[in-house]
């Protein structure tokens, strides 16, 4: 028997239960920041769920997007980390989230009335992606908010 192969398989046993104990604190603190977030945000300002439309139209676009810039490219399918691919879906989905708190953190969410909802409000997320910006025109991140759901995301050239 290769006793340093098994000892190497105990260590990364250990390894796998400690991320695996990790990965269930993070979530049940995910799980109570929900919560939080949905105490203080009574509009359904705050984007928490996401329509299946929204992310498979950013990742629609960023398809075509990174056909047009090689950074852009190297981003949305990153070829040196696969598993860290912008295109993968939960990927996606935290890019979204964390455009979106970027847009709420420099103050870029404007309120409009619901275009579905009669007397809904929509909130309106910009944001420029500057890494991805050229000199002649910026890129600019929009998602919309409805009652806590991201309903689209898109990408508009300005």
């Amino acid at each position: 028997m290769n006793t340093n192969r098994y000892n190497d398989y105990a260590k990364l046993f250990g390894e796998v239960v400690l991320l695996s104990t990790s990965l269930s604190t993070s979530r049940r603190s995910l799980s109570d920041m929900r919560k939080m977030i949905k105490e203080e945000d009574t509009s359904g300002r705050v984007g928490l769920d996401f329509s299946s439309h929204a992310v498979d139209k950013v990742q629609e676009r960023l398809e075509i997007l990174a056909k047009e810039s090689s950074v852009i490219y190297q981003d949305v399918f990153n070829t040196e980390s696969p598993s860290e691919s912008i295109i993968w879906p939960s990927n996606t989905k935290a890019f979204i989230l964390g455009m979106m708190a970027k847009a709420a953190e420099n103050d870029s969410v404007h309120e409009e009335p619901s275009r579905s909802t009669q007397s809904a409000v929509e909130y309106h997320y910009k944001i420029e992606v500057k890494k991805w910006s050229t000199d002649n025109k910026k890129l600019v991140f929009v998602g919309i908010v409805e009652n806590n759901v991201i309903k689209t995301t898109y990408f508009n050239w300005v």
